[in-house]
């Protein structure tokens, strides 16, 4: 699980007036790793990330909101940070820096405190926390590491349509979907999926031992034009319609010849779709809807059949080392 080790930097002593009894031989080394996965990665956008440390009992941060290259963990400032002589330095560490999706982050250093607001936007950005980690200069080390292991903190939903295995038989086959946002280029050849979903925005203390979400509102959020979703993790309401799916864009064809183009009907998860109705922190979800010869389309009009029919699997995200979709397990079927 080694990845990518570099020299971390930061702050000259007059920058930061409380590393007075700093070991200049000893040069603080970050390591990003993800927990079980062998990954250089912080989270799966490979964005940067940002780095707090503390020493117990000091009313400043050692190193304070530090932004460290995602892909080779560097310090984006040059700047270098000395392990002090005497003291053990507490670390936290969040990923991704500097998106859109954190729209706040207050610091306090006595007690420890890193809270920080999350709101997706657009298709949602992966987030990751590293635990904390309390670590010293071990004697005749000159550059000690800190390894940094970043676990999920939201919910990864893979959403995909497929046809049923008669329709398959009969020689239809579906245009492919996207991953990401619809490009102009796009537009006439790949379906894609819009996802409804209860909430939108949560805050988190990357400080705290076990950081959790807060989720700070109810108001829904619609994702558009994607594939797979980065959302906060939520438990959803039938009765209340609160995570609601729709397929647009969608080409069926017979023998090469379109037999069907435009928008499936929305679908609405239902009680037992997903264990629990819940979407759990940390999980990847496949979200699978086939088409059958029954199904309709957005005015419920029969395309050649009745029903989609919906299944989900779930994997821990956190133990997932590149594991194809086909291969999620823990499967949960219900017909519409």
């Amino acid at each position: 699980m080694l990845v990518f080790l570099a020299a971390i930097s930061s702050c000259t002593q007059n920058e930061v007036s409380h590393m007075a009894n700093w070991n200049k031989d000893g040069i603080i080394q970050l390591r990003s790793m993800r927990d079980k996965v062998s990954t250089r990665l912080a989270n799966d956008n490979g964005h940067d990330y940002c780095v707090y440390s503390y020493i117990a009992g000091d009313k400043n941060w050692y190193m304070e909101g530090i932004d460290v290259d995602g892909s080779n963990d560097s310090i984006l400032s040059g700047d270098i940070y000395y392990w002090p002589k005497y003291d053990t330095l507490s670390f936290f560490a969040y990923s991704a820096y500097g998106e859109s999706s954190i729209t706040d982050v207050v610091a306090t250093v006595d007690p420890p405190s890193i809270t920080l607001y999350y709101e997706p936007q657009g298709q949602g950005t992966d987030f990751t926390i590293a635990t904390t980690v309390k670590q010293a200069r071990e004697p005749g080390v000159d550059n000690v590491t800190v390894p940094l292991v970043f676990k999920h903190m939201l919910t990864k939903a893979n959403i995909v349509l497929k046809l049923s295995d008669e329709l398959v038989d009969y020689n239809y086959t579906l245009n492919p979907g996207t991953s990401g946002a619809v490009t102009t280029e796009d537009i006439d050849s790949v379906y894609w999926v819009n996802l409804t979903v209860p909430y939108n925005r949560g805050s988190i203390d990357v400080a705290t031992a076990s950081p959790t979400w807060t989720l700070i509102d109810n108001s829904s959020i619609e994702f558009i034009q994607n594939r797979t979703f980065y959302i906060m993790p939520q438990t959803y309401n039938e009765e209340a319609d609160s995570c609601v799916l729709q397929f647009q864009n969608i080409i069926i064809k017979r023998n090469g010849v379109v037999a069907f183009k435009g928008d499936l009907l929305t679908y609405k998860l239902k009680d037992g779709d997903l264990l629990n109705n819940t979407m759990e922190m940390g999980k990847e979800y496949l979200l699978t809807l086939t088409l059958a010869p029954t199904s309709v389309d957005a005015d419920s009009v029969p395309l050649f059949g009745d029903a989609m029919v919906f299944s989900s699997s779930v994997v821990d995200w956190n133990d997932v080392v590149e594991v194809p979709i086909t291969q999620l397990d823990s499967e949960y079927t219900r017909n519409k």
